[in-house]
């Protein structure tokens, strides 16, 4: 199996549990009524909550042995060392908050587009969305925020490729094939399904094949637009700089943005407050050792 084949088997294992938690909160959220979605769906509230932090735990899960795959097939034989605690990157949403609240969105949606008028089903497809867009997002950032802890506590990886999943959008092609410290963070944004490919070696520059540029040239007319918008895709092909029109565009957001959760990782509970795992690794400021025993302590790594 190659390198790419390993990423692409973990991509596929990651993307069957956010379909199979998908399609279980879309059949839950089939029965609801549009005139009563709030008090029906927070008598669900808890089995959701339930269903999404299974979803959460599962992609983490995916981690080690996705590393342990990677570091064998570049030639790395050796056992890893650290354990990602899973359980740290479930229940809780990937900007801190709990996953009650994120979930109650859907039907605060419905409830406040049926207030301007909106029409019942129209107003329950649009909460459908919503809580579809969610599985999207959490589901899979438990999965990475779980492979950039056990980089962190594995010396042998020292950067890590970013590699798109074509769609993409044009600041994701921007990243296409860039490489990164393994104590750098992964910019994402909402339903972002960019990916860690680590490497165990020292490496600069990008992956053969995987340049903006090349990423582009290999794009339809159609999937260009759509990817840059119209204008933005024509001025590219015309020559100008996909940094510079991409950069003159919002720049990408950042999953886990806030630097602090109340989710207990500890096995006596309690809610104290704790760095995101993501915030301890900016912390660090390249200090692996420092990164590893912040980790410990926040209850993100095992050992």
């Amino acid at each position: 199996m190659s390198l790419q084949q390993v990423a692409d088997a973990h991509y596929v294992a990651q993307q069957q549990i956010v379909r199979a938690t998908a399609e279980q909160a879309q059949t839950t959220w089939s029965d609801l009524a549009a005139q009563t979605v709030i008090e029906q769906w927070m008598a669900l509230l808890a089995d959701m909550v339930q269903l999404l932090t299974k979803g959460q735990l599962s992609a983490a899960r995916l981690a080690m042995p996705y590393l342990a795959a990677v570091a064998a097939e570049q030639g790395s034989t050796a056992a890893l060392s650290g354990v990602v605690a899973a359980e740290a990157f479930a229940g809780v949403a990937a900007d801190g908050r709990a996953l009650a609240s994120l979930l109650m969105q859907p039907a605060l949606r419905v409830a406040g587009l049926l207030a301007r008028g909106a029409d019942d089903q129209d107003a329950l497809r649009s909460g459908l969305a919503s809580l579809t867009r969610i599985v999207a997002t959490e589901v899979p950032d438990a999965s990475r925020g779980a492979v950039s802890v056990g980089m962190v506590a594995n010396r042998r990886f020292t950067t890590y490729v970013r590699h798109l999943r074509l769609p993409s959008c044009g600041r994701c092609i921007l990243l296409a094939g860039k490489s990164y410290g393994s104590l750098e963070g992964f910019a994402r944004h909402d339903r972002c399904d960019c990916y860690h490919l680590p490497v165990v070696h020292d490496g600069t520059g990008r992956l053969p094949g995987e340049t903006p540029d090349q990423v582009f040239a290999g794009l339809s007319r159609d999937q260009q637009d759509a990817a840059f918008g119209k204008d933005a895709a024509e001025a590219i092909r015309a020559g100008s700089d996909i940094g510079r029109v991409v950069n003159a565009r919002r720049g990408v957001f950042v999953a886990g943005g806030r630097e602090f959760t109340r989710t207990s990782t500890g096995r006596r509970g309690g809610r104290q407050p704790r760095l995101t795992a993501e915030q301890i690794i900016r912390d660090a400021g390249g200090d692996r050792a420092a990164a590893v025993e912040q980790l410990r302590r926040s209850g993100y790594l095992l050992r």
